[in-house]
């Protein structure tokens, strides 16, 4: 009778302890650290920070923004170092300025669909950042948003995108490439300034200035691809110390129009159908076709 009774709790003790190490179990559930409310006036977000890393924002309308000074920052700012990983939930339409600044362990973050604008200084100083979504529904990335983001290698543009802050990506050394979305008319003030990988630009049709110092010390750019027909205006020291640049590829009807530009001469100017580098469909407006970039990534169909 003993012995049946030790093999029954042998038994359960076995069952119980293999149910605790099963994944996703309630035993391995990432327990609550802290939450509160980040809201803007009038509209009801909420946030949660568990052991494992993760800040979540949840809830219905735009998200509050904070500043730098210590008497305005985030709820979640004196818990920045714990934080890992963002996911913001759909139903959110407006990240915060400075929501997530200088969370220096934040690795990735997750934006739904539905977010019209990224606030100044969002990611400010995430220097572990890796991998961001930007949804499709985004139209405005304000200034200084991913100011020294060091680790983020790329990051794709949605197509709707209008607004282009100065500084948006400034010192974000290992971003290797970026495709400017039609649409956006101006590159603001430094918005490049001091991206050390990259190697290459694609400009949009629309584009009408490059602003100062935007791509000031791109030290390894060498290709640079413009769909415009007009030759967009250059502000001062835009490609200052960017002496690597072997193409500027532009539409076959326009090379005489950039070559005799006073702003772009000295450039390396090349017509799309001479350059061997994989750009195809940089043409003339008047013959539409399909635009890539040298990596293959669809820039606009037409």
């Amino acid at each position: 009778m003993k012995k049946r009774l030790y093999l029954t709790l042998l038994v359960l003790l076995t069952v119980s302890l293999g149910a605790a190490a099963q994944p996703g179990s309630r035993a391995e559930a990432a327990k609550l650290t802290a939450s509160g409310e980040c809201g803007a006036e009038g509209d009801k977000l909420t946030w949660t920070l568990t052991d494992d890393g993760t800040l979540t924002i949840s809830g219905k309308g735009l998200m509050k923004s904070w500043s730098s000074n210590a008497d305005n920052r985030s709820p979640w700012y004196d818990k920045r170092e714990n934080i890992t990983r963002v996911v913001v939930e759909s139903g959110v339409t407006y990240i915060g300025s400075h929501a997530f600044s200088g969370c220096g362990n934040m690795v990735s973050a997750s934006l739904p669909d539905g977010v019209v604008t990224i606030g100044y200084d969002a990611f400010d100083s995430c220097s572990s950042l890796e991998s961001v979504n930007i949804p499709s529904s985004v139209t405005r990335i304000e200034s200084y948003v991913f100011y020294s983001c060091d680790r983020l290698t790329s990051i794709s543009l949605p197509a709707g995108l209008t607004s282009l802050g100065y500084a948006a990506f400034y010192c974000c050394g290992s971003l290797a490439s970026i495709v400017i979305p039609d649409g956006v008319t101006n590159i603001g003030l430094s918005t490049f300034c001091c991206c050390s990988s990259m190697t290459s630009v694609t400009l949009p049709a629309s584009l009408k200035t490059i602003g100062e110092d935007s791509f000031r010390d791109c030290t390894s750019l060498t290709t640079l691809i413009l769909m415009s027909d007009t030759p967009p205006a250059i502000e001062k020291k835009a490609f200052e110390d960017t002496d690597n640049i072997k193409s500027v590829v532009v539409p076959d009807g326009s090379v005489a129009a950039y070559k005799t530009d006073g702003q772009w001469q000295g450039f390396p100017i090349v017509a799309a159908s001479d350059f061997t580098a994989g750009v195809t469909g940089v043409t003339s407006a008047a013959a539409p076709t399909d635009i890539y970039t040298l990596q293959g990534t669809l820039v606009k169909r037409n």
